[in-house]
C-alpha cells in the first residue's frame, strides 16, 4: 500500500489545530483524539507534540476522561466576567488578524496595538486599553498560524 502524504505537513498541522481550537466542540474533539491515540499507546508528549498541546494538558484530559468519562473531556462553564471578544467575533478576528492591516485600509503591514485598538473598535465597537490590547496581541500571535498574507 502507497504511503500517503499531505502537502506542506508543517504547516497543515498547524491550520488543523488552529481550526480545532477555534470553536468547543473543536477542542472536545481534540481531547476525544487524545485519548484514542493514548488507547493506541501513544505517549502524553507525542499526542501533545501532534495536537499542539502541553503534556501536561494531555494527562489533565486523560485523567478527566478516567474520573468521568466523556462529560470530563467538555469544557465547563467558566467563572468571571464574560470575554468581549467571543465565539463567531473571535473566529472573525482570528480571520481579520491573519491579513494584513493594509487590507483593512492600514498603512502598516504588521500588526501592532494601536492599529488593533482601532481595528476593535471601528469593526466591533469595542474599545480597550492598551494593556488589554497588548494581552490579545499575545494571546492571537500564539493561535495564529503562519501563512503567506502576500494578495
Amino acid at each position: 500500500m502507497q504511503k500517503l502524504t499531505v502537502k506542506d505537513e508543517g504547516d497543515t498541522r498547524k491550520l488543523i489545530c488552529h481550526e480545532l481550537a477555534k470553536t468547543e466542540e473543536g477542542r472536545y474533539g481534540s481531547r476525544l483524539l487524545a485519548i484514542l491515540l493514548a488507547c493506541s499507546g501513544m505517549s502524553s508528549y507525542g499526542i501533545a507534540g501532534l495536537l499542539d498541546h502541553s503534556p501536561k494538558s494531555v494527562q489533565l484530559w486523560i485523567e478527566h476522561y478516567n474520573s468521568h468519562g466523556l462529560e470530563g473531556l467538555r469544557e465547563k462553564k467558566k467563572a468571571g466576567r464574560p470575554r468581549l471578544i467571543s465565539g463567531e467575533r473571535f473566529t472573525r478576528l482570528l480571520e481579520d488578524i491573519s491579513r494584513k492591516p493594509s487590507a483593512f485600509g492600514y498603512t502598516d503591514d504588521d500588526w501592532n496595538c494601536n492599529i488593533l485598538s482601532d481595528r476593535l473598535r471601528t469593526a466591533y465597537g469595542i474599545t480597550l486599553s492598551e494593556r488589554h490590547c497588548r494581552r490579545i496581541m499575545q494571546m492571537l500571535k500564539e493561535r495564529i498560524p503562519v501563512q503567506d498574507n502576500s494578495e
